[in-house]
């Protein structure tokens, strides 16, 4: 019995973790994800580069659509906000296509955050909108309609 006493005494102090041991796991942890975070990095800029290339896609197809429905002709360099000018049908119907507004800022990448979507400029050939670029000083954010598909 008085052993039994001695034990329960000796487990009653030893409930849960030490201060100390608890700072041990919180540093390594810190230390785990400090060497992932600084792997991760890079993979941020260009998921975000990605992003920004498939909002360019939708900008360039609906660009395409409301230069097919309209019957519009567009020189080459001439940006979305030129194209829809001050028709306010046009630009209704742009903006249902690409779901965004001219004057959104939809990119993220670092090199064009604060590029509006009215920027967006085209290149034409035959008539027909090739591709879909935005430049940023010397930076540019480009994506192209393959016309074999």
């Amino acid at each position: 019995m008085v052993k039994k006493l001695k034990d329960l005494q000796n487990k009653k102090g030893k409930k849960g973790f030490s201060m100390i041991e608890l700072i041990i796991v919180i540093a390594i942890m810190a230390i785990l994800v400090a060497l992932i975070g600084t792997q991760l990095i890079p993979y941020l800029e260009k998921s975000r580069t990605g992003r920004d290339r498939a909002t360019m896609d939708t900008i360039l197809t609906a660009a395409q659509t409301v230069v097919a429905d309209h019957e519009l002709t567009i020189t080459d360099a001439e940006k979305v906000s030129e194209i829809i000018g001050s028709d306010e049908e046009i630009k209704k119907e742009f903006e249902k296509y690409a779901g965004l507004a001219l004057d959104d800022k939809p990119f993220k990448a670092k090199d064009f955050k604060d590029s509006e979507v009215g920027n967006v400029q085209f290149e034409v050939k035959d008539d027909v909108i090739e591709s879909a670029y935005i430049l940023n000083g010397d930076k540019e954010l480009k994506v192209q309609r393959d016309r074999t598909k």
